[in-house]
């Protein structure tokens, strides 16, 4: 078990979390905002766990830890040139004196990392047999320290093996996780982790163990593929949107989107992505029927009869976009609630993925508040999307 024990929550905290949670490295968070909470659970941490992993203000953690098992204080020169070399690089004043003797400062045995970001060091060191790492509260920093220095530690450490990322939509929690559950129970020496968020979207990690066969891989993998059939967009670690920038670059295609109720959010997920703005055309939130009308040329009449969230007024949106000379449109129309028109339900949608070759417009009723039913929305038309392109 690694403990890692924080002053309160930030970037750099949920950073380290999220990381080692990926790499199913058993973790626990600890977050106390005196001093004295602290040292209680270094205490315990370094008596119960292989590493504890300290992140937020390095001058009270040191000092915290030093006190706490009476570890002597000792001022690092190395570091002192590391914090003067940053502040050349970064023209910035180099810090007084009394301020260098709390940044130089270090337990007896720990060794400060290179510095990258800020001038807060990272330092690791041993005692008891339990490894110690202390961070400071910079997220730039610490990706650094984890990525270069931490991670390899504890991969020595726990004797790690390879991973797997597998990603997959449009499955519930439960079903996503029963597939998971049902492959790696076939198999020795592969363990799992499944999370589905509640826009539909689940990450599936595979872990193998340490040297585990090529072979096994291989026929995990097959497996996996197999079981989840048509939800598995990726066999790495990504996004939807990812993959369809990545996609409409390979083929040389562009899109436009035209959203009402997922109100720009497609929109603002293509734009993550760096690159999108060669493929990416436009994106209109039509919100209004007026604007509908008078943005992608929908007759009001066309709109009176089928009404706004229609199969149809979903098509006539994808329509209007193509018209503009882009070679794949979506749109989107629904109920994203609390209330709907009192006739048809609350989460209904209609997307349209269109191309010049034609229009499919598909039904779907989702589920939850309305920020949820708009995200699984937003997410589902991408997914669509993605399909279509797969496609060509």
């Amino acid at each position: 078990m690694i403990s890692i024990i924080t002053d309160k929550i930030t970037r750099s905290v949920n950073y380290l979390k999220r990381s080692l949670d990926e790499k199913l490295i058993p973790n626990n968070l600890c977050c106390c905002e005196d001093e004295h909470g602290i040292s209680v659970f270094l205490s315990g941490a370094v008596k119960n766990c292989r590493a504890v992993i300290l992140c937020g203000d390095t001058v009270k953690f040191k000092e915290a830890f030093a006190t706490t098992f009476d570890l002597t204080m000792f001022y690092d020169k190395h570091c002192e040139k590391l914090i003067e070399s940053r502040c050349a690089e970064t023209k910035q004043p180099v810090p007084p004196q009394y301020m260098m003797d709390r940044l130089c400062e270090l337990p007896e045995n720990f060794a400060h990392y290179s510095l990258s970001n800020g001038l807060q060091c990272a330092c690791h060191g041993e005692h008891n047999k339990c490894f110690a790492f202390i961070l400071p509260d910079n997220e730039a920093e610490v990706r650094t320290v984890f990525e270069t220095y931490l991670f390899k530690a504890i991969e020595k450490l726990y004797a790690l093996g390879t991973a797997k990322v597998f990603k997959i939509f449009g499955m519930s929690s439960k079903q996503a996780a029963d597939i998971a559950e049902d492959v790696c129970s076939a198999f020795k020496g592969v363990s799992h982790k499944c999370e589905t968020s509640a826009s539909l979207d689940t990450r599936l990690t595979l872990m193998f163990a340490p040297k585990a066969p090529a072979k096994l891989t291989e026929n995990v993998t097959n497996a996996v593929v197999a079981a989840y059939g048509k939800y598995l967009y990726a066999q790495h670690d990504t996004t939807l949107q990812r993959e369809i920038v990545s996609a409409l670059t390979r083929f040389q295609k562009t899109l436009s989107v035209a959203e009402s109720l997922t109100g720009g959010e497609i929109a603002s997920k293509l734009v993550e992505v760096e690159g999108a703005s060669k493929v990416f055309n436009e994106g209109l939130v039509t919100y209004s029927i007026a604007s509908k009308c008078k943005r992608l040329n929908i007759s009001p009449y066309f709109v009176d009869k089928y009404g706004v969230v229609s199969n149809q007024v979903a098509h006539e949106m994808a329509v209007g976009l193509l018209k503009s000379g882009a070679d794949f449109a979506v749109a989107t129309t629904g109920y994203a609630g609390p209330q709907s028109d009192g006739v048809l339900p609350v989460g209904l949608c209609f997307i349209a993925i269109g191309t010049h070759n034609g229009v499919s417009v598909y039904r779907n009723i989702f589920s939850g508040t309305r920020n949820e039913i708009r995200e699984q929305a937003s997410n589902s038309a991408l997914y669509l999307l993605w399909k279509n392109l797969m496609n060509l």
